[in-house]
Formats: C-alpha cells, structure tokens, sequence
C-alpha cells in the first residue's frame, strides 16, 4: 500500500513538471509573437530583405553576371568613343586654325586688285586702276601717271569700279570671319548712268552668277534683281544663250503704284518684250 501512494505521488510530480514545461514553452511563443505583432513593420522590412536578397543572390545571379559583363563592355566601348571624340576635336582645331590661316592668304586684297584691273583692261577702260592704299588694307583709283582719280571719275565709271568690286565681295569677304557664310545677292537697279556696254557687261557678270547658284558653287543661295530699265531686264532674264534656270527657280514681279499705293504682281513666267 505504501508503494502504491509513493509511485502516484512521482507521477503527480512528474505531469506537474511537464505541465509547467509547455506552459513555459507556451508563454514564451506568445511572448516572440507579440514582439513580432509589436515590431510588425520592422519585421515585414525584414522579410522583405531576405526576400530579395535569395531572389538576387540565387535566382538571378547568372542574369547579373551577364549584365555585369554586358555593362563592362559598354563602358569600354564609351570610353573608346571618348578618347575618339577628344583626338577628332583636338584634330578639328588644328583644321580650323590651318582654315583661318588660308583665309589670311586669300583675303588679301592684291589677287582683287589684279583681277578688277584685267577685268577694266578687257572692257576697255586703261585710263585709270585700282592700287593698294597706303595702309595696304584698302584700295585707291590711280590715273596711268600715278595720280589720284577718285575725283576725276565720271558718275558711270564710279559705279562700274563700285559694281566690280561688288562681285568680288560677292565670292569672298571683307574680313576672315565671314569667308564661309552662305548670302543673298540684292542687285538694286545697278545700271543706273551706266552706257549700253558697260550695261552689257555687268548683265554678262550676272548671269556668271546665275550659273554658279545653279551649279551649286560657292556660297551664294539666292539673287534678287530690282530695276527700272527694260533693256538690262530682258538682258539678265531673256537672253537664252546665258539663262539656265527653270520656273521653279525663278520668279517675276511688277511692282506699280496706283494712287499712293505701291502694287506688287506675280508673273506665273518670264516677261520679254
């Protein structure tokens, strides 16, 4: 009988420890999960975290070695590209300063000198020149002896030199800087005292120019005639043996005053009379 009770008195004992073992065990579950409940958002982040962290270190880490590799050599290739883009500039400067260095030479006035003065032998006009001007950056008219004919010079004689000159400005420039710009040529009736051959020869001169925009040469886009004489009309827009222009490249106009007001009318073709 006395063994009977000590055998259930240790198994009371026993299932009293175990009891207290779960309830132990129990109460610390609950208390990780409410620090979790607590801790809620930190805890999410967390997950979150590891989350990527297996997606980037296990799922795509071949994906990244190939980016890895494919970026490399995008760099590389930007790099080559750089150093190609600083050679071909610090090329570009050389070839500009060797440009302005043969803009120096051909803006010298002497080859215009030279060529005006063939262009009045040619025509006739042996009585006066062009001469470099003491400062050596402008011109002056000289009669046969050496003397100044700037004040001697006849109305027709100072316009023809003026238009002359003109067409060599046209084709170059009066200073470095402006050798390459693309320009309107504005002829406002340039015949103006002029005799009927030299009138013959600066409708010659262009209906050169004519041609030179038509072939696309030099930097001349576009030329505007006005004029009030009929005759140099149909010489720079009826004469055949020079004119090479289409319709869609030319246009006519009428300008006539009414009353105090000015008209100005299209032509759909070129008027000859």
């Amino acid at each position: 009988m006395i063994l009977i009770f000590r055998f259930w008195l240790i198994l009371v004992f026993r299932s009293q420890f175990t009891i207290n073992t779960l309830i132990d065990v129990a109460n610390a579950l609950n208390t990780g999960h409410n620090k979790m409940v607590e801790n809620l958002g930190h805890e999410r982040s967390n997950l979150i975290a590891q989350v990527w962290k297996f997606i980037v270190e296990e799922e795509l880490k071949i994906d990244l070695l190939v980016y890895d590799s494919k970026r490399n050599g995008l760099n590389k290739a930007i790099a080559d590209v750089t150093l190609q883009i600083e050679s071909a500039t610090i090329i570009q400067r050389v070839k500009v300063a060797d440009i302005r260095a043969l803009e120096k030479s051909t803006t010298s006035i002497q080859p215009t000198i030279d060529e005006i003065n063939e262009l009045l032998i040619s025509v006739g006009f042996e009585c006066f020149s062009l001469a470099m001007a003491y400062n050596r950056t402008g011109y002056k008219l000289i009669r046969r002896n050496g003397s100044d004919a700037k004040e001697t010079l006849s109305e027709g004689e100072s316009s023809l030199v003026s238009l002359l000159y003109f067409f060599h400005l046209l084709k170059g420039s009066n200073a470095e800087s402006g050798m390459t710009i693309d320009r309107v040529a504005v002829f406002d009736d340039p015949v103006t005292s002029l005799d009927s051959d030299i009138l013959l020869i600066v409708s010659g001169l262009i209906q050169g120019l004519y041609d030179e925009v038509q072939a696309g040469l030099g930097h001349i886009k576009q030329i505007f005639i006005f004029t009030h004489n009929l005759f140099f009309y149909n010489e720079v827009t009826c004469n055949h043996e020079y004119l090479h222009f289409s319709r869609n490249e030319s246009t006519f106009w009428t300008v006539k005053k009414s009353g105090l007001e000015s008209k100005i009318q299209k032509h759909s073709s070129m008027i000859c009379d």
